[in-house]
């Protein structure tokens, strides 16, 4: 029997063939590739047909394919090698609400916003101490 061709007649359920009709020569050649879908699976099969030159065909032929395990579903963790430096903010100057400014040392500290002071009006009691 010389082979004419092979047809899949029932594709695979967990992957997929580079053709569906090829002859025993591209097979011999690795021309026909079979790719499994990455599913948590470890075999599949699918069904063809065989024909010969003189027009004879055998049919429901399953090709059984042992599909090698991969734990894939446990995914790295990437560990940073060093903390992200942060981005200073300027150290802010408080205002005084009588318009002037007064001068803050730069104590190396990030100050997060301006602050507002504000300057309340002292009392003298009688006894002239505040």
């Amino acid at each position: 029997m010389i082979l004419s061709y092979i047809r899949i007649t029932d594709r695979p359920d967990n992957g997929r063939l580079s053709k569906t009709v090829f002859t025993q020569a591209q097979m011999d050649a690795g021309s026909v590739v079979y790719t499994h879908d990455d599913s948590n699976t470890t075999s599949d099969i699918f069904t063809f047909k065989i024909a010969d030159t003189n027009g004879n065909e055998r049919t429901g032929i399953t090709f059984r394919i042992i599909v090698a395990a991969i734990d894939d579903d446990s995914k790295p963790t990437a560990t940073p090698t060093s903390a992200p430096t942060p981005t200073p903010t300027p150290t802010a100057t408080p205002k005084l609400t009588d318009g002037g400014t007064e001068d803050v040392p730069d104590t190396g500290t990030e100050t997060p916003d301006a602050e507002e002071i504000t300057q309340e009006p002292v009392e003298e009691n009688e006894g002239g101490s505040a």
